[in-house]
């Protein structure tokens, strides 16, 4: 009788084991699939992060800024906005030809 009760014992904490390791298992595969798609969403990230630094580059560039300037006096003659044919905003006219503010 007590042979029974020992391996009884012995089969529960065996099968215990073994439902321990299946539930490592199956996180550490969790985790595994968790990380690789951080990784694929922070390679995502840098390529936006790299595209929005390039926009910000074409925005803060001075031949941008000429070709604004350039393109101004047709886009308010045709608006019918400024003073002038030439009319500048004023944040434009006191740049000067693409000098930092």
């Amino acid at each position: 009788m007590r042979l029974c009760v020992r391996l009884g014992g012995l089969a529960v904490l065996l099968v215990g084991i073994a439902v321990a390791l299946v539930y490592l298992r199956t996180e550490t595969v969790c985790a595994g699939y968790r990380l690789h798609s951080l990784f694929r969403e922070k390679r995502d990230l840098e390529k936006s992060c790299k595209q929005l630094e390039l926009t910000v580059a074409e925005y803060k560039s001075p031949e941008r800024l000429r070709r604004e300037i350039q393109e101004w006096p047709a886009a308010s003659e045709g608006a019918g906005a400024g003073t002038g044919a030439g009319a500048l905003p004023s944040f434009l006219a006191e740049r000067g030809n693409g000098a930092p503010p």
